[in-house]
């Protein structure tokens, strides 16, 4: 099993071989950090804003609610998440770019 399996929407199909390969390399290092913690989280999607297209490709803000449990936090803890994505119909509607709200 891949890295970018292990993380969900990453490694799907849903993403292009491109974004599959940099979740992949950047896995190994996130596992470093996060299993010693014993991190958890759980994602709930929430409706998502389409924020601009042009020609087929779109920028849309997607928003999760996201709960996690650590070895810091065994109570766990809530959060609202928002990633920007580029969605490209073109292209099957791959995903061919996620930021974090720095870039939304």
């Amino acid at each position: 099993m891949s890295h970018s399996d292990r993380i969900g929407l990453a490694g799907s199909a849903a993403c292009n071989p491109a974004r599959r390969g940099q979740f992949d390399t950047t896995a190994p290092q996130l596992e470093q950090i996060l299993l010693p913690l014993h991190w958890t989280s759980n994602a709930a999607p929430l409706p998502a804003i389409v924020i601009s297209e042009s020609g087929g490709i779109y920028r849309v803000n997607a928003y999760l609610t996201v709960t996690s449990t650590s070895a810091q936090t065994p109570d766990g803890a809530q959060t609202t998440v928002t990633y920007s994505l580029t969605v490209d119909r073109n292209s099957g509607w791959k995903i061919t770019d996620v930021g974090g709200l720095q870039n939304a």
